[in-house]
């Protein structure tokens, strides 16, 4: 499974020291987020919205050609998504475990289902929309008949989660996603120092099974680091009505 998506891993090109500090600035951030995300998840939703609304702000008057300043966008959609993202971080978190949890069912399903083909992705599009469809026409059939029930069925298990347990979904969502990013950056890095010529990294397992026995693990144990360094509900009622206590007395 490694080796297939080392063959993903984007060139670095003349930027080789760059894209090697980019990619473990990556792991670092993914450790971060594996370790202790869901302790700082107001913070980091807030902050994830800001970027996203920023990003958005900047691209929809390109894309629909609208004369306007892209920097009044940006920064109106940046507060806009930064305010939803700080008062509704559950909700953000469950959106983030739903593509992550589909990023994670496409790539399994190419991975069993491709037939020995090669993916290639398209080179030359002008809007993301010819991109993405560029990309379906090259599947092959076997990958497109199952990647809609594997997306849609990922999908609705993340929001499932969500909804009955919102706690063990953050701490799924964060480390979940600072695995993934510890991989994919790893491998990023591994493919620009030769991995893919100079034979697989004696470090990683080689083998399919043991790789996601790997992946499952990390991911159980950063759900448990987390979990037990989140404040319990009972601690924090407890320091309320003490401080509620405190407050009767001084005032008698």
């Amino acid at each position: 499974m490694f080796q297939e998506l080392l063959a993903w891993m984007p060139k670095a090109g003349g930027a080789g020291g760059g894209a090697i500090g980019l990619s473990c600035a990556g792991v670092v951030l993914g450790f971060a987020l594996w370790v202790a995300g869901a302790r700082f998840s107001r913070m980091l939703m807030a902050l994830l919205g800001v970027t996203i609304g920023g990003m958005i702000g900047m691209w929809i008057p390109r894309w629909m050609a609208w004369d306007v300043n892209t920097m009044a966008t940006s920064l109106s959609l940046a507060m806009c998504f930064g305010v939803m993202g700080f008062a509704k971080p559950r909700v953000w978190v469950g959106v983030g475990l739903m593509i992550v949890l589909s990023v994670w069912a496409a790539v399994a399903t190419w991975i069993l289902r491709n037939e020995n083909a090669t993916l290639v992705f398209p080179v030359g599009s002008e809007t993301l929309r010819d991109f993405w469809a560029a990309l379906w026409r090259a599947l092959p059939p076997s990958v497109k008949g199952m990647l809609p029930l594997a997306v849609g069925m990922a999908s609705l298990a993340g929001l499932a989660l969500v909804v009955m347990w919102r706690r063990i979904a953050t701490v799924f969502f964060y480390s979940l996603l600072g695995v993934s990013m510890m991989l994919g950056m790893g491998l990023w890095a591994v493919s620009m120092r030769g991995g893919e010529k100079g034979g697989w990294p004696r470090y990683l397992p080689e083998h399919t099974q043991m790789q996601i026995v790997l992946i499952l693990g990390m991911v159980v144990l950063g759900a448990m680091v987390q979990w037990l360094s989140l404040p319990m509900k009972k601690k924090v009622v407890a320091r309320r009505e003490g401080r509620c206590e405190i407050t009767a007395g001084a005032e008698a």
